[in-house]
């Protein structure tokens, strides 16, 4: 049986786009364009937070604002051979978040999201500086 192979594969400026179009989408409140990111079929985790499968879960989730309504993208990183990736963030929503996430593509969507974030008064110099003792940049 062969693998799968995706119709087009991702670069890291096509990743970089694709999390810029998500981040743009929460920001403008366009719940459904956001969803459109993922996958239909997508595992999104936050062991501490949450886990939701498949895009219209997302969709309601965005919509009930219990995930960002802002998100900056702080360091992406992408491995195109692997079609994984993953940066580091800032969300708000009903809190502030400083976090990372790691990202698995498949035809020019998100497969899997998993993500690890701390609640956070700081912004993000702070954030690191207090955490490892310096800033990060």
């Amino acid at each position: 049986m062969d693998a799968h192979v995706p119709a087009e594969t991702m670069t890291s400026a096509m990743f970089t786009a694709l999390l810029e179009q998500l981040a743009a989408a929460l920001t403008a409140g366009d719940h459904a364009a956001a969803a459109g990111c993922f996958a239909e079929d997508v595992r999104y985790r936050d062991p501490m937070r949450m886990s939701i499968d498949g895009r219209e879960r997302l969709r309601q989730a965005f919509e009930g604002e219990i995930i960002a309504q802002r998100l900056i993208w702080r360091r992406i990183v992408f491995d195109e051979a692997k079609q994984q990736g993953a940066a580091e963030f800032t969300a708000h929503g009903m809190s502030r978040f400083h976090g990372i996430v790691t990202i698995a593509v498949d035809d020019q969507r998100i497969t899997r999201w998993h993500a690890l974030q701390h609640v956070s008064d700081f912004d993000w110099h702070d954030f690191w500086g207090t955490a490892v003792g310096k800033h990060s940049e």
